[in-house]
């Protein structure tokens, strides 16, 4: 065979093999890393709130859902990228990847996009009456991935969703200490909806869905 088509032979598997992977990247979770990587640089750069404050709930503190009611509906999801703390933000973004790359690779990204959107509503908007606007970060939707996570391998024995034992042992424990005040202030009512929210979600995927096929 000639060395040029041999090489170009080469060439096409090597590329073949780069668009796999490429494929199998999980594009929602590394677009929402990105995204509340650029919020908090945004918030140290500036040294303000100033510029984010369109991602909060709401700007004022009363519970009115005033600018919502505006037509800014984004703001029932946005406080999700919100994290003012560096540690925070770390915390969430390994927990984030570890748990979207699970859910992102089981079912396709249409379906987990939904399930950010679907598992942060509920959570902000439980927040938001509890405490008001001042609160952020994408916390409640990871107890929400946690409980989803579980709750399908729980009831669906055909499942192969794996929950990492040290990521919700982890998950857990921050839970707990969180509801008594070891962090600072918490979004605790964001995170006990989360996870009731991913519970009650992976229950019924687990009974409607009980087979090992992937879902398309």
């Amino acid at each position: 065979m000639d060395n040029r088509l041999k090489s170009a032979l080469t060439l096409i598997q090597i590329d073949k093999k780069v668009m796999v992977k490429i494929h199998n990247l999980p594009f929602i979770t590394i677009s929402v890393i990105l995204i509340c990587t650029a919020v908090t640089a945004t918030f140290y750069i500036s040294g303000s709130t100033d510029p984010i404050l369109f991602l909060y709930a709401s700007e004022s503190y009363g519970r009115s859902l005033q600018e919502i009611k505006h037509g800014q509906l984004w703001r029932l999801i946005t406080p999700v990228f919100v994290h003012l703390d560096f540690f925070h933000w770390l915390f969430n973004m390994v927990c984030l990847w570890e748990l979207g790359r699970i859910l992102e690779r089981r079912y396709r990204w249409t379906i987990f996009l939904a399930f950010i959107i679907g598992f942060a509503l509920p959570s902000n908007l439980a927040q938001y009456y509890a405490t008001g606007p001042n609160f952020g970060g994408i916390s409640a939707v990871l107890f929400a991935m946690l409980g989803f996570i579980w709750s399908v391998g729980k009831f669906n024995p055909y499942s192969d969703l794996y929950l990492p034992n040290y990521l919700a042992v982890l998950l857990l424990v921050f839970f707990v200490l969180s509801w008594f005040g070891l962090f600072g202030q918490m979004s605790n009512v964001a995170h006990s909806v989360g996870l009731v929210c991913g519970l009650l979600t992976g229950f019924i995927f687990a009974k409607k869905y009980s087979t090992a096929t992937k879902l398309h």
